[in-house]
C-alpha cells in the first residue's frame, strides 16, 4: 500500500473511533489496524530518509570531484571587451 493510502486509512479509522458510534471491540480492532499502518508509514519514512541521505552523499561527492577538476583546469582571464578595442 502507498504511504498516502495508509495515512488516509489512519484518518478514517480515527474518525470512526472518535465518533463513538462503534463498540469497544471494534474500536480496539481498528486501533490495532491503525497502529500497524502507523508502523508501516514509519518504516516507509525511514527508508525514504535513507535514500535521501545516500543521494545527498553522492551529490556532495560529485560536487567535490567537480571542484577538484575545476581547480586543476587552467584559468583564462578576460581583460577587456570588444567595445574597448
Amino acid at each position: 500500500m502507498k504511504f498516502e493510502e495508509l495515512i488516509k486509512n489512519i484518518e478514517e479509522i480515527t474518525k470512526k473511533i472518535e465518533s463513538g458510534n462503534i463498540g469497544l471491540d471494534e474500536s480496539i480492532e481498528l486501533y490495532d489496524k491503525a497502529m500497524k499502518d502507523c508502523k508501516e508509514c514509519y518504516n516507509m519514512l525511514n527508508n525514504a530518509k535513507g535514500k535521501i541521505e545516500i543521494l545527498n552523499k553522492e551529490f556532495t561527492e560529485l560536487k567535490t570531484q567537480e571542484g577538484k577538476i575545476a581547480s586543476t583546469e587552467p584559468k583564462v582571464e578576460v581583460t577587456g571587451t570588444d567595445e574597448n578595442r
